[in-house]
């Protein structure tokens, strides 16, 4: 009897130290948030990409679509010096800089290396906005006019369209992946307990309650909203908790059935 119980124990134990892997992985869902895209012949926002499952193809899309929207700021810039009959060479080289930079992004398969190539971004953007207030001021540029210019060349682009549309696709489909994944493995555990002999109705109904806030994401990811897609990834990580806690207090009512057991190492933290 005594071996039967120690070897539930064990089993108990060892899935809820999985089950808190999880649970740590499932924390990091509420950081899934990119910043506002703006860029601006002034900056380049590069931002922060949802990175909670270290997906590259997703930051080398968001990076890619935001560096394109740059770069035609940039050529707006260009643009409209000329047009007032300022000096651009050096606009003009610094934006070939960037260009040749911009063009690495598919190359780079780690977020180290993603990282590098942003950095390296925006010191080209700042050494751009340099030699843009000194072009202008020498120019008699109106600010005004450069800020209008710049934006419409980044909203109206069908390049930079087409970038964005395909950043928020990859993005979807990366995050329900991960969300899925994430699911299916919690489920998976909730099935061995039971398999088990464990009561897990508890357990069961709050991953059915987690399941069923996918739609919830979907939408907010389809509708390109970040505000939502915060919302939606704070109710997953607060069930997500809730089920670590479940978890673990099933583990303390098995554990203590041994005597001396419940203060032992397989106790959960």
């Amino acid at each position: 009897m005594f071996n039967n119980r120690m070897s539930r124990i064990l089993l108990t134990g060892s899935l809820v130290i999985r089950f808190s892997m999880l649970i740590i992985a499932a924390g990091l869902l509420v950081a899934m948030l990119a910043s506002p895209a703006n860029a601006s012949e002034a900056t380049v926002t590069t931002g922060q990409v949802p990175t909670f499952y270290d997906e590259v193809a997703s930051r080398q899309a968001h990076i890619t679509w935001l560096a394109a929207k740059q770069e035609v700021g940039m050529q707006a810039t260009v643009d409209y010096l000329a047009s007032i009959n300022g000096s651009t060479a050096a606009l003009a080289s610094t934006l070939e800089d960037f260009q040749r930079t911009a063009d690495r992004i598919p190359t780079l398969s780690t977020p180290e290396g993603l990282d590098r190539i942003q950095r390296d971004l925006r010191t080209i953007t700042r050494t751009f906005r340099e030699e843009t207030c000194v072009r202008m001021e020498a120019a008699g540029g109106n600010q005004s006019d450069l800020v209008t210019a710049v934006h419409a060349a980044g909203e109206t682009s069908p390049y930079v369209k087409a970038l964005r549309d395909r950043y928020w696709q990859v993005r979807m489909i990366a995050e329900l992946d991960a969300f899925d994944l994430r699911v299916g493995m919690v489920q998976e555990t909730i099935s061995t307990l039971k398999e088990n002999g464990y009561e897990i109705a508890t357990a069961q109904e709050t991953v059915d309650e987690i399941a069923a806030m996918r739609s919830e994401l979907a939408s907010a990811l389809s509708s390109e909203d970040y505000g939502a897609i915060e919302s939606a990834n704070e109710k997953i990580h607060a069930a997500f908790v809730n089920l670590s806690r479940i978890m673990t207090d099933l583990h303390f009512a098995v554990a203590v059935q041994v005597p001396g057991f419940a203060g032992s190492r397989m106790e959960a933290p």
